[in-house]
This record gives C-alpha cells, structure tokens and sequence, in this order.
C-alpha cells in the first residue's frame, strides 16, 4: 500500500542522498526541476488540521491517515538503523520527516 513499497523507499531515500550533495549531485538539473515540497498538492502534504475539517466523514481520511502512518513508521525505522547511525552520509537536515514524506510522494 501507499508508503510502503520498498523500491519507493529506496528511490526516496536516494532522492535525498542526491538533494544533500547539492551541486555535487549528478543529478542537479533534474532535481532543480522536481517540485519542492511547498509546491506539492498530494493529499498526504495536506495540513492535518485541514484534511480533519474538510474531509471528516470520507473514506479517503482513513487511506491518506494509513499512508502516513505507514511512511512515518518507515522513516522512524530508517532514522534509527540507517540515519542517525551514518550522519556524515544522511545529513540530519536533509534527512527529516517532512523531507522523507515529500520523496516518498515523487517516488
């Protein structure tokens, strides 16, 4: 289901590793294309407060809730066996969970 998809955590986590080597990257030109999370319309970048408001009562609440969930505990897994082990790789600012949800949401 959405955000648990391994091959989407592994494309996230490496969209990431290239955003944290900056002009280094390889990939620069495209990731200067790729829309920044401020710019992502998804559901699951939705203030909770608004989607709570706007969409109590519909079936979608409790999908976009579980995909969260489901991300979230993927990052917390990540962060504690990967990231914050190996912090000179997955540089603590670039590695954040607003940041894994916004490449979850591209992958």
């Amino acid at each position: 289901a959405g955000g648990s998809d391994l091959g989407d955590i592994l494309i996230a986590t490496r969209l990431l590793y290239e955003v944290s080597l900056g002009k280094a990257s390889a990939l620069k030109p495209y990731l200067d294309m790729i829309p920044q999370p401020e710019e992502m319309e998804g559901l699951i970048f939705w203030d909770n407060d608004f989607l709570q408001e706007h969409l109590r009562g519909c079936l979608v609440l409790e999908d976009v809730s579980d995909t969260l969930r489901i991300m979230d505990a993927n990052y917390a897994l990540l962060n504690q066996l990967v990231f914050t082990v190996f912090p000179h790789i997955f540089q603590p600012h670039i590695f954040t969970l607003p940041r894994f949800r916004w490449a979850m949401g591209l992958a």
